[in-house]
């Protein structure tokens, strides 16, 4: 891997790194019901994925090909709309959309998970997301150059 990016990796988690610390007071949402959190539901996971790759305008073969992911695992998605995807399959999904990194966070909420600056490898793919390169073996060889496990599907 160059040198000089990982010089700006590293400078960028040096930046962003924190130690996430416990909370003794949580905050707490009041609802009147059930029915008023069932309500505020946002978009499922595979409606905002299908949503994205329309509005990005690719082919879905072209998605699950450069997620990485297998065409019957796609199909398993597209298929049940309560597919809760795994994180890594999750964010090389995002990755393959080329996502915003607002767009990025708002697809792994969907599937209940989120990018954290407590974690370096967060960070070394959020690197990427903001310099817009998602380039799935650039970001497996960054993070495999700072120790971190690759995404893999």
């Amino acid at each position: 891997m160059n040198e000089e990016l990982l010089k700006c990796i590293r400078k960028y988690i040096d930046n962003h790194f924190i130690l996430q610390k416990r909370m003794e007071c949580a905050v707490c949402y009041e609802f009147s019901g059930i029915e008023e959190a069932i309500a505020e539901t946002e978009e499922p996971f595979t409606e905002m994925l299908f949503r994205l790759i329309k509005e990005k305008g690719i082919s879905e073969v072209d998605c699950y090909k450069r997620a990485g992911i297998s065409r019957q695992l796609f199909s398993k998605i597209r298929s049940n709309n309560d597919y809760t995807p795994s994180r890594n399959t999750a964010i090389a999904l995002a990755l393959s959309l080329h996502l915003s990194l607002e767009e990025t966070d708002q697809l792994l909420e969907t599937a209940g998970f989120a990018l954290s600056h407590s974690s370096k490898a967060d960070l070394i793919i959020e690197y990427f997301i903001i310099n817009e390169n998602w380039k799935l073996s650039d970001i497996n060889e960054a993070l495999y150059s700072f120790g971190e496990n690759p995404i893999n599907v």
